[in-house]
């Protein structure tokens, strides 16, 4: 059985690397939210660029009343299914 200053030291350094791993998964939360970001903000650029080429790329109203259909249609549908699972 350990001593109690031993203890009280096992103590102080488990709670020493517990605030360690604390500060290193700040650091990774940040790093994470940054990458998530560029991801989005690519993914939104690659989409809008494909839309302009090839929906209805003669036509600029038709191509917006299309794009805003299609989201609202799809944000309907999501929100139905999501209701269905909760």
């Amino acid at each position: 059985m350990p001593h109690p200053k031993q203890k009280r030291e096992l103590k102080e350094k488990r709670q020493q690397c517990q605030e360690e791993i604390k500060e290193v998964n700040k650091h990774s939360r940040g790093i994470a939210a940054l990458a998530a970001a560029f991801g989005a903000v690519a993914f939104w650029r690659g989409s809008w660029m494909l839309m302009d080429a090839y929906l209805f790329p003669n036509n600029q109203i038709l191509s917006a009343t299309a794009s805003i259909i299609g989201g609202v249609s799809i944000i309907l549908f999501l929100n139905y299914k999501f209701e269905d699972l909760f």
